[in-house]
Formats: C-alpha cells, sequence, structure tokens
C-alpha cells in the first residue's frame, strides 16, 4: 500500500519545527532530518535525558554547580546525582 498521505503534510503533522532552537556551542548531540542537521541538544547529567535548548521558550532550566552542566529542568533533577553514582547504587555498590 502507497503512502497516503503526502510528504509535506506527514513533515508538518508529524516533525517538530526547530526554527527557534538554540545552537549550542558544544552539543552533547544532534537532530538530523532529510540528511540535514536541525538542532543541536544537551545532556542533562543526572538522568542522562537529551533536551533541545529553545530560544525564549521558557522551560525551567538549572545549572548544577558540582557537575557543571546545564539540567533538563526536570524537578527530579534539582539535588545533584550524578548518573554514575545512582547507577551505582543501583548495583549495590557504594560510589
Amino acid at each position: 500500500m502507497a503512502n497516503e498521505f503526502p510528504d509535506e503534510w506527514a513533515r508538518s503533522q508529524f516533525a517538530d519545527d526547530y526554527s527557534d532552537a538554540k545552537h549550542e556551542r558544544k552539543p552533547h548531540g544532534i537532530i538530523i532530518v532529510d540528511g540535514k542537521e536541525v538542532a543541536t541538544t544537551l545532556q542533562c547529567p543526572h538522568c542522562m535525558a537529551h533536551f533541545v535548548s529553545r530560544k525564549g521558550s521558557g522551560h525551567r532550566r538549572t545549572f548544577c554547580m558540582k557537575c557543571m552542566a546545564v539540567t533538563c529542568g526536570n524537578r527530579a533533577c534539582d539535588p545533584c546525582r550524578p548518573f554514575a553514582a545512582e547507577f551505582g547504587v543501583s548495583q549495590g555498590k557504594q560510589l
């Protein structure tokens, strides 16, 4: 069965518009759509989630002074709990 929807419709409905994405100097990842880099991502040091910084979005972001990195803004990531330490605790090891 052939694609029921034209490509432009599918892109406009399902693909995110990254025109307001902030270009990061030292990105942790990139988003590629149709072979073109459209946005850069940062990675939260506490939960390892990737997120796109957007100019003027109003999203709550914090900076962890212990990890020296921007966090995702999730309330669970407010106290410094690096992922490596969390993983070690879940494996029964003390770090």
